[in-house]
């Protein structure tokens, strides 16, 4: 399938790219949607989204050349390796540590849950001169490059995390970002940590599974939709964040999108209230959702002719 590109677009790339039908969703690249959906954001001014998509070009290839001249090495230590599949990863990491200075940001290891800079939660931190990111960032970057390099790499999420995986008919294994090498856990791992599944997670997982699945191209847009709405909520834009949010929803209805448009919309309707963070039963529950009638909500919901502020 041919990528489509529309960063050329500018600011007008995001209505376009959040207006398209779910299935146009695969022909768009996943760096691309990436950086679309951080465009507009604080401290984004003078981003060079087809900068950025060069440079990732050119780390692919990069490391693409240094694991072709280093596959003598997964030869002499192919016990140490385990599988191809497993040395090209452990390439990948190792050069985007060592050469391109890639790094998770120090500042966010012990408060990860901060949506106060976007720098954190979108690739452009990590393409940037910072070269930090989180794991809501790192996953998409190792995931765009080893497209590039013919990798089946997919994106899949865990509560409060996102990890990327390998993942074809004959091998799968899951990919955390680690500046010594691979780290790969099983499954089982992502139900105790970072946050130890309730029985009733449980039971919503075996009825209809969000997470510990590969993301199709929907639901990675939906995600990075969701993440500029949480970027937009802190910087207090939220008729813009309710609309983000909704693409989200759209994309992947099965997933908690719609409470949060509630939470957003709630606190989008009556700015002057001081609301929680996260969605509680005052801005999502019953009494939240009936509040929002028709007239009220409407007002909040005002398409946006270029909703990025």
């Amino acid at each position: 399938m041919a990528m489509q590109h529309l960063h050329p677009l500018g600011r007008l790339a995001i209505a376009e790219l959040y207006n398209a039908p779910a299935e146009a969703v695969p022909r768009f690249e996943i760096a691309e949607m990436n950086l679309i959906s951080a465009f507009g954001l604080p401290g984004t001014d003078g981003m060079d989204m087809g900068a950025m998509l060069a440079t990732l070009d050119a780390w692919a290839k990069r490391i693409a050349d240094h694991t072709l001249r280093s596959i003598h090495v997964f030869h002499k230590y192919r016990s140490d390796y385990g599988t191809l599949a497993r040395f090209r990863v452990t390439a990948m990491l190792q050069a985007l540590t060592r050469e391109f200075g890639v790094r998770y940001n120090p500042d966010r290891i012990t408060d990860p849950h901060v949506w106060t800079d976007p720098e954190d939660s979108f690739i452009h931190g990590l393409l940037g001169p910072k070269r930090t990111g989180t794991c809501s960032s790192l996953p998409v970057l190792l995931t765009a490059l080893g497209r590039r390099m013919g990798y089946p790499l997919k994106l899949v999420l865990a509560p409060g995390h996102v990890f990327c995986r390998w993942d074809t008919p004959g091998e799968r294994f899951n990919v955390e970002y680690n500046e010594r090498g691979l780290n790969s856990h099983p499954d089982e791992h992502y139900q105790v940590w970072p946050t130890r599944w309730t029985p009733e997670l449980r039971e919503h997982e075996r009825a209809d599974p969000m997470f510990l699945v590969s993301l199709s191209p929907q639901q990675e847009l939906a995600l990075f939709a969701s993440l500029r709405a949480h970027s937009l909520d802190v910087a207090e834009r939220r008729k813009e964040a309710v609309w983000a949010m909704r693409v989200a929803y759209r994309l992947w209805p099965t997933h908690a999108h719609g409470m949060w448009i509630n939470h957003l919309a709630t606190k989008a309707a009556f700015p002057d209230r001081q609301y929680p963070d996260r969605p509680c039963d005052e801005t999502a529950g019953p009494k939240a959702v009936k509040r929002l009638q028709a007239d009220v909500f409407d007002r909040c919901l005002e398409r946006l002719s270029i909703p990025i502020g």
